[in-house]
């Protein structure tokens, strides 16, 4: 009994001690765990998901600072406009500030809230495409604004809707380079 009253009055046992230890260990773990998982923002083309455009050609105009990436079936050439498919055209061009010293204004920039209207993120997120889908004709018509006040543009001609997405991604690769 005397044995027994001095073990308890030395305190917790040192087992006890290290399994506490152990569980709040496996608990932060787990907390750590769940907050990359849960919360921690997730990298657009993180390891393990698919880059859809992995594959595609890349178009660089150096001499205006911007480049993209469009369908590796597609062709170009420098001095004609891109080649889809038999069914439309890209067209891509780029006018300066002093080109372009009285902006008409486009019909999404007077009527943003029309349905043939859209804004679209390019690759850096803080670059924007105003889209206009249906400018006549079936012919889409987009603008990205330059820091430098230039303005690229890219029309398509008898652009299908169903062809949507392939645009929208095209814009997703659009980025202003140094």
């Amino acid at each position: 009994m005397k044995k027994m009253k001095n073990y308890l009055n030395k305190g917790v046992s040192p087992i006890i001690t290290i399994v506490v230890i152990i569980i709040i260990g496996i608990i932060a773990i787990g907390g750590i765990l769940a907050y990359q998982y849960y919360w921690q923002p997730k990298e657009p083309n993180a390891p393990g998901t698919k880059d859809e455009t992995a594959d595609w050609k890349t178009y660089k105009n150096e001499e205006h600072g911007f480049e993209f990436k469009y369908p590796s079936t597609w062709s170009f050439s420098d001095n004609s406009p891109f080649i889809s498919n038999s069914s439309y055209k890209l067209i891509v061009r780029y006018i300066s500030q002093e080109e372009f010293l009285t902006p008409v204004p486009s019909f999404c920039t007077v009527n943003p809230e029309s349905d043939r209207c859209q804004i679209a993120d390019t690759y850096n997120k803080n670059q924007t495409a105003n889209i206009d889908w249906t400018s006549g004709d079936g012919n889409t018509f987009i603008t990205i604004h330059s820091s430098d006040k230039g303005t690229v543009e890219l029309f398509i001609t008898r652009f299908a809707d169903s062809n949507k997405p392939i645009i929208l991604q095209i814009l997703s690769t659009f980025k202003f380079i140094d």
